[in-house]
């Protein structure tokens, strides 16, 4: 794997914490080889051959160790102190961000290569390091092409390609743990030379380019052994990488020390955040010894003393095959068709996101070579996949604004240069570009359809009724208005958290079957769907089952299903629709108006995004903010006004008050232990519960909820508040009084996933729960035995989304959330929410212990950076207008979709009326080109 630190002075990082003969040190220590200079950078400065003593602390400093120039004069605290103003005025301030003086990219070997290293004689040991070696400097020479870049003008607009890395390689041989563990720190000193000067690397483009560099020091390394030793490699599922044949699993546990003592650190914390990995490496690791690693001859007779205590195949069995004589050749014509054909569709690269890029392509290349490849290989293999794709009108090409193009050419391995910016700029598939502007054309056709209307005496009646119930604000009763009077063929439907979206639904349902018009309902998440039809009295059904029946409707003829679901004429209501995938979301498109029905689409696109690739909501209510986009602003659910502002302005991205906000009414819980702020979050949970409120623990990650879980109903047993009965089943305890959840959809026991109750009788064959809507029902016992429930007094963000909590709400954040999941987590309930934040309890340059008030202050300042994150997706062609030889007005667009195994059967079946909608929709994709959708703005 490849993993990048950022190195400066004082910096949180083990370098400086740990070895206590300094930085430099660690790098030359003891029994190491010394370090070597790399990078055409090195070069022009006439660095060449091993690092000298001293060196790094020149070089660090932003000087030439030989001549003394300078080509940085920045001081450790360079950078500016993060701040935050409090609403009464007092300014939380951050230490000043430190100028970063170099990256260490750490190329480490797979721990069977690491374990046959160890094991081996002295010609296996030496051919071992120097295929590492030789796969360090092709992933790096890699990086060089690629992520060497510095910017220049205002806010670092202008991007120049620099003249290479001014870098040195230290190879170490062992862990911390003394295993045998191979691996390289690469320190990259952060300036690199363009047009006559020294300037800062941008610095995103080496993390960006990380993972791929990584993926292609990996296929070199196999590449290499194989040449040198005869080596064979298989995909072990619990490792990221091939693996040896022949080194036996065991053999590689048994020198795996560092990353098991890490594992249980984490398990004990029951956090698996990345800040939580860090400090498990850093609470955990022994100072090296350098004497011992001096002597390799112990080391060897200590690892084979170890190998042999086991029972395994020792590691001849790895080696003593045929060397391989020349490079690594793969079959790259069948693997470019596999990849083209499953990468390049629905299921592929742009599954769950709208672009990808050439990086990507280089990792699927190096998956597809097990046993190895030169880094030239996989990069023709990937531009292979571009090209084929292409041709074949399945991809193009995107001008992006987003990712500019450094000047300056990019080259491949072999000096060729990479055209078009082929490097940089992103990719779509034609089929996802063709749905994006699919639904946006169907949205401007059927502006003016008239379908699904009411008459203003139907409507009157019903709005008087909802009168002398609960009287719709102002807001609500114009959204009532427009969906049932406006005659769109298409409409949107915003609504903040707590602003009645769901009331007001049921309304305008009222409406429209006074006025004779048939409404239905779909969502992603059958929980959703359930909640529609029990909240606002619409039948609905998930948009899985939609497809499904009609897929039955096109084999068979029978239309009954999906005629039935999707009314002729009516309405089809989609639910939160800022969740709904493009692909999906341009599926109802279609149907709708294959079905001449209204299609309403009701959601927040400031809420949790789509799993899929999306962005299609958001596009859509922006681009049609008028009078076919409905707002409902007002905020109906949190009792206190403060909390309401507070979370419209985290909704707005007005993160600074919004935080200031939840801090000065003591809304935000800090402590420096996860396990002790779990607990925390627990009992005050159950304090909560106690006093009759609906509660409710809400965390990012399953981990994270289960542990929540079982804290809570410790605390629960703890105090009395479960029934004696109790059955285990599916690896649980369960007693009278357990909060549930159901995780798996089973209509034939009335079950679904987020089917959530108390459960009221327990006996062997199962449990039987009272549901929220107040219903009994029966879990038997071989549904638990599967897996198919869990404890539900905690649960996911994402499960909350459309949920509210008629009391109090206890949000654990981490460094995985976004912006949209605080706003959801924090916006279900209706009397408060408090956020649980775990932070440092020591000062990470100097050691010093902080005060609880400076935990408490970092911790604000670190939740006000997560707040900022947004996790929203953008359509493909916001990203970028496709190429100018791309265009997708051409033929190439129908052979994307005729492509489509689906598609083809539907056109060439020739039943009903299938194959002359299917052809009107085939002409109307290739027709998108022929009017201004804004595309590409």
């Amino acid at each position: 794997m490849l993993s990048i630190g950022k190195l400066g002075a004082g910096h949180h990082a083990y370098y400086e914490l740990s070895v206590a003969t300094g930085r430099e040190d660690y790098y030359t220590g003891k029994g190491e080889a010394r370090g070597w200079y790399l990078g055409a950078g090195s070069k022009a400065l006439e660095l060449n051959g091993e690092v000298a003593q001293g060196d790094l602390a020149h070089l660090f400093g932003g000087s030439h160790p030989r001549t003394g120039m300078r080509w940085s004069s920045r001081r450790p605290h360079d950078g500016k102190a993060r701040t935050l103003r409090l609403n009464d005025g007092r300014v939380i301030e951050g230490k000043p961000s430190k100028s970063t003086a170099a990256f260490d990219l750490t190329f480490s070997a797979p721990k069977s290569v690491s374990v046959l290293m160890g094991l081996g004689d002295g010609s296996v040991r030496a051919a071992v390091r120097e295929g590492h070696e030789a796969a360090v400097r092709a992933a790096f020479d890699y990086l060089e092409r690629t992520a060497c870049v510095t910017r220049r003008g205002t806010n670092g607009t202008r991007q120049l390609r620099g003249e290479g890395f001014v870098a040195a390689a230290f190879h170490h041989r062992v862990s911390r743990a003394a295993d045998p563990q191979l691996h390289t720190h690469v320190l990259v000193i952060n300036a690199t030379k363009a047009e006559g000067r020294y300037t800062a690397l941008h610095g995103a483009l080496l993390y960006r380019e990380a993972k791929a560099a990584g993926y292609l020091y990996h296929a070199a390394l196999r590449s290499e052994l194989t040449m040198r030793l005869g080596l064979e490699w298989y995909r072990d599922p619990a490792s990221p990488h091939p693996e040896i044949v022949g080194v036996a699993p065991e053999l590689r546990a048994v020198f795996s020390k560092r990353a098991e003592e890490i594992s249980e650190q984490l398990a004990a914390t029951g956090n698996t955040s990345a800040r939580a990995a860090n400090a498990a490496a850093i609470d955990t690791r022994a100072a090296k010894n350098h004497s011992q690693d001096g002597k390799e001859r112990v080391l060897v007779r200590r690892w084979r003393a170890e190998a042999a205590e086991i029972d395994a195949p020792g590691i001849e069995h790895a080696i003593g095959r045929q060397p391989a004589k020349a490079p690594i050749l793969i079959h790259t014509a069948p693997i470019i068709r596999e990849v083209v054909r499953e990468q390049f569709g629905p299921t592929g690269l742009t599954a769950t996101k709208t672009t990808f890029h050439r990086r990507e392509l280089l990792q699927l290349a190096c998956e597809h070579a097990p046993g190895g490849a030169t880094v030239n290989q996989l990069e023709r293999l990937a531009d292979a996949f571009i090209d084929r794709a292409i041709d074949e009108g399945r991809i193009v090409q995107l001008n992006s604004d987003d990712a500019k193009s450094p000047e300056g050419d990019a080259l491949r391995g072999d000096g060729t240069v990479l055209r078009d910016g082929r490097a940089d700029t992103p990719f779509t598939t034609t089929e996802l570009l063709a749905a994006e502007l699919s639904i946006i054309r169907s949205a401007y056709e059927r502006a003016s359809e008239q379908v699904a209307t009411v008459e203003r005496r139907d409507l009157d009646r019903v709005l008087a009724g909802r009168d002398e119930r609960r009287r719709l604000s102002a807001e609500q009763q114009r959204m009532v208005e427009q969906l049932t009077t406006s005659g769109a063929g298409m409409e949107f439907v915003v609504g903040l958290a707590g602003a009645g979206k769901t009331y007001s639904l049921d309304a305008a349902h009222d409406a429209w079957r006074a006025g004779g018009v048939e409404v239905r309902g779909t969502s992603t998440a059958l929980a959703a769907a359930q909640n529609l039809q029990t909240e606002a009295g619409i039948r609905s059904e998930t948009i899985a089952m939609l497809k499904s029946w009609r897929e039955h409707a096109e084999q068979t003829g029978d239309r009954s299903r999906i005629d039935d679901a999707v009314p002729r004429s009516g309405v089809l209501v989609v639910d939160e629709a800022g969740m709904t995938a493009t692909r999906d979301l341009a599926f109802l498109t279609e149907l709708a108006r294959e079905q001449s029905a209204k299609l309403v689409l009701v959601g927040d696109h400031r809420q949790l995004p789509e799993i899929g690739a999306g962005g299609a909501f958001g596009h859509l209510v922006h681009r049609f903010d008028d009078a076919r986009t409905s707002r409902l602003t007002e905020n109906r659910r949190q009792h206190h006004s403060w909390e309401r502002d507070a979370l419209s302005e985290l909704r707005e991205g007005s993160v600074e008050h919004a935080i200031a906000t939840y801090a000065e009414q003591d809304r935000i819980v800090v402590d420096a232990s996860p396990e002790r702020l779990r607990q925390q979050l627990a009992a005050d949970w159950l304090d909560a519960r106690s006093r009759g409120r609906d509660t409710a623990m809400i965390a990012y990650s399953n981990t994270e909820v289960r542990a929540l879980n079982d804290a809570a109903r410790h605390l629960l047993d703890e105090h009395g508040k479960l029934g004696r009965d109790r059955v285990r089943a599916g690896g649980r305890e369960w007693a009278v009084g357990d909060s549930i959840i159901c995780t798996h959809n089973q209509r034939s026991l009335g079950l679904s996933n987020g089917t959530r109750g108390v459960v009221e009788r327990v006996d062997r064959d199962g449990l039987e729960i009272r549901t929220r809507d107040g219903q009994l029902q029966r879990v038997p016992r071989e549904y638990l035995e599967r897996g198919h429930a869990e404890y539900a007094y905690a649960t996911t963000g994402h499960k909350t989304q459309g949920l509210t909590i008629n009391g109090e709400a206890f949000v654990l954040a981490s460094d995985h959330v976004s912006r949209e999941w605080l706003y959801v987590s924090m916006s279900r309930a209706t009397d408060q929410s408090r956020i649980y934040i775990d932070t440092l309890d020591r000062d990470p340059d100097t050691g010093r212990a902080l005060s609880p008030a400076e935990q408490r202050d970092i911790a604000i300042l670190e939740l006000h950076d997560i707040a900022t994150r947004s996790a929203a997706h953008r359509l493909a062609h916001e990203r970028g207008e496709p190429r100018d030889s791309q265009r997708l007005d051409r033929n190439d667009l129908r052979q994307a979709l005729n492509r489509d195994a689906v598609l083809r059967e539907r056109l060439e079946r020739g039943h009903g009326h299938q194959p002359r909608r299917r052809k009107r929709d085939v002409g109307r994709v290739r027709e998108i080109g022929g009017r201004d959708f804004g595309f590409g703005r």
